[in-house]
């Protein structure tokens, strides 16, 4: 009787096993809903990563002048960044710029320099400008753009996370695209707030407009 290759059973279980979490884990994203953290994720790892930029979530909105004000969860404020920071560190820039076929050491080392001015900006925003601001008609985002956007919620139809982007996507119907940061403080009721006002313009007769071409490339 031929033996069985230990190497095949081990290969077999670990495809099965493969599966089985990746059915798992299809299954249990769709049970949180497409506007949940956790949409978009593929694998563990990402996963993870939401959980971590998410924590913070509870914090109470400020009102200011009855309007609400939205500011990024402290996972997305101070561990998303930490991680980030310790990747650049622990990163093997040797092979990364060999590949990218940059050998000089000049060059090389503004890049460095690039990379940390950018996560320094990026903090920067998260923990200093980066809002949500809106009322019942009225909503405007500061942070995720360069400029402020300001957008009337009067014609909203639709709100989604983005499948590229880490934001919430507000479409209207005749004004451009909102990008809402995807971790956000008390973002199950930021969405909450949305749908409401959602129902009650679609009920007046407005429906979501043929996606342009921006949209259909992913951007």
């Amino acid at each position: 009787m031929m033996e069985t290759d230990p190497k095949i059973i081990v290969a077999l279980l670990s495809l099965v096993s493969t599966l089985v979490v990746t059915l798992a884990l299809l299954r249990w994203r769709k049970s949180k809903g497409r506007t949940s953290v956790f949409a978009t994720d593929t694998s563990l790892e990402d996963i993870g990563l939401s959980a971590i930029s998410a924590l913070g979530d509870t914090r109470s909105p400020n009102r200011i002048d009855g309007h609400t004000e939205l500011r990024p969860t402290w996972g997305s404020r101070i561990f998303g960044p930490a991680i980030a920071f310790v990747v650049l560190l622990n990163i093997e820039a040797t092979q990364l710029f060999e590949a990218l076929g940059i050998s000089d050491n000049v060059i090389q080392f503004w890049i460095i320099c690039a990379l940390f001015l950018l996560l320094t900006y990026t903090v920067i925003q998260l923990n200093v400008f980066q809002r949500v601001v809106y009322n019942t008609t009225a909503i405007a985002c500061v942070g995720i753009d360069v400029r402020r956007q300001d957008r009337s919620l009067t014609d909203l139809v639709d709100i989604k996370v983005h499948d590229k982007r880490p934001a919430l996507v507000l479409t209207f119907v005749d004004q451009p695209t909102l990008y809402i940061p995807k971790f956000i403080s008390q973002r199950a009721r930021f969405i909450s707030d949305m749908e409401a006002i959602i129902t009650a313009n679609r009920a007046r007769g407005l429906s979501v407009p043929p996606e342009g071409l921006v949209a259909r490339m992913g951007f």
